[in-house]
C-alpha cells in the first residue's frame, strides 16, 4: 500500500483529528476530536457515524473494544460542557487516549470514572480507578491508557505517576507506584515481554523520555527520543507505540512555550531496547496520537489521518 492521506468530513463538516485507534482486523479506524466527540472512519477514510455520550454508535460493525481516557485538568484544557451539534451529542470532556482490544467498547470521560460501551455503543457499566490511598493533594487525573496481551486494562495518573491495573470488569489487579514520572503522558504495552513503555514528558526538560517497566514496577530499559531544536525549543512525545515485534514508534513535535509548532512533527522508530532505526515521517502537520495494525501506521495529525505502511 502507499502513504494515504484522509482529510475526515461528516457531510459537508470537516473533522480534527486528535486521537486515533485501529481495530485488529484493519477495518475501522476510530478517532477522537478535541471536544469529547468520538467518530469512525473506514479504511478508506468515509465516515462510519458517531459515538456520542448517549452511547448511538452509527453505522459500525466491529467486535473491537475501545478505551478513551478523558481529563481536563492534565491538559489545562477547558471543560466543555455538553452540547447537541447536528443532532450529535458530544461528550464535556478532552479526550486523552484511545485504544482498542478484542470485545467491546471501553471509554472514559472523567477523570475518575472508566465508562464500557459494548462495539455498537450500549453503554455497559463502569468502573473507578482511584485508590482510597492515593494522596489527595495528587488530584489524580487520567491521562493515557493500554491494555496488556492477557486483557488487562492498564491506566495512567499524569500527575502522581500511578499505573493501576483492572480487569475489563473494573476489579483491580494490582497497582505500579513510577519513580520520578510525574508528567506521564503515554502508555502502550509490549507484545513479546512482559513489559510496559511510559512515555513522560519532565517538566521543565527538553527532550521526553520513555522508560521500560517490568509488572513489578522495576525499570528495565530507558531511551530519549530527539529531534533538532533551535535552543527555545522543547521536543514533545505525542504517541506511542509497538509493532508485533516489539519496535516502537514515537510521535514528536516541537514546543515553544505552551504551543506546537506546526509542520515540525517526526515519526521515529526505535529497536526494543531503545535503539534508533530511523525517522518514518517528518514535516507532519500536528501529530497528535498513533496507532497500528500490522504493515500501517496511522497517525492523527490534527488536519488530517495519515496512513503510512510500515516493513519490518
Amino acid at each position: 500500500m502507499l502513504e494515504q492521506t484522509i482529510y475526515p468530513r461528516d457531510g459537508t463538516k470537516s473533522l480534527k483529528a486528535v486521537r486515533v485507534a485501529t481495530s485488529h482486523n484493519d477495518n475501522i479506524m476510530v478517532v477522537g476530536t478535541g471536544l469529547g466527540e468520538l467518530y469512525h472512519l473506514g479504511i478508506n477514510g468515509e465516515f462510519k457515524g458517531h459515538l456520542s455520550g448517549t452511547g448511538h454508535l452509527g453505522d459500525v460493525e466491529s467486535t473491537d473494544q475501545l478505551i478513551h481516557v478523558g481529563s481536563n485538568e492534565s491538559s489545562g484544557s477547558q471543560v466543555i460542557t455538553d452540547q447537541v451539534v447536528n443532532n450529535t451529542k458530544r461528550i464535556g470532556k478532552v479526550v486523552e487516549d484511545i485504544t482498542t482490544s478484542s470485545s467491546g467498547f471501553l471509554a472514559v470521560y472523567d477523570v475518575r470514572k472508566v465508562k464500557i460501551f459494548h462495539h455498537e455503543g450500549t453503554y455497559q457499566h463502569n468502573f473507578n480507578t482511584s485508590l482510597e490511598t492515593h494522596p489527595k493533594s495528587l488530584r489524580p487525573g487520567l491521562k493515557c491508557v493500554a491494555i496488556d496481551k492477557n486483557g488487562n486494562v492498564i491506566v495512567g495518573d499524569w500527575k502522581g505517576g500511578l499505573l493501576t491495573i483492572h480487569n475489563m470488569n473494573g476489579e483491580l489487579m494490582g497497582t505500579l507506584q513510577t519513580k520520578n514520572m510525574e508528567y506521564l503522558s503515554r502508555i502502550c504495552c509490549m507484545n513479546r515481554k512482559r513489559h510496559i513503555l511510559c512515555c513522560c514528558d519532565p517538566l521543565g526538560a527538553v527532550y521526553p523520555e520513555v522508560t521500560v517497566l517490568d509488572y513489578s514496577g522495576e525499570q528495565v530499559g530507558k531511551f530519549m527520543p530527539k529531534i533538532e531544536t533551535t535552543g527555545d525549543e522543547e521536543v514533545k512525545a505525542m504517541g506511542l507505540v509497538v509493532d508485533a515485534h516489539d519496535n516502537i514508534y514515537v510521535a514528536l513535535c516541537l514546543l515553544r512555550g505552551r504551543f506546537k509548532l506546526n509542520n515540525s512533527g517526526h515519526i521515529h522508530k526505535y529497536s526494543p531496547s531503545g535503539v534508533f532505526i530511523g525517522c518514518i515521517s517528518k514535516g507532519l502537520y500536528s501529530p497528535c496520537d498513533l496507532a497500528l495494525t500490522k504493515d500501517v501506521l496511522t497517525v492523527a495529525d490534527f488536519e488530517s489521518v495519515k496512513m503510512l505502511p510500515i516493513h519490518n
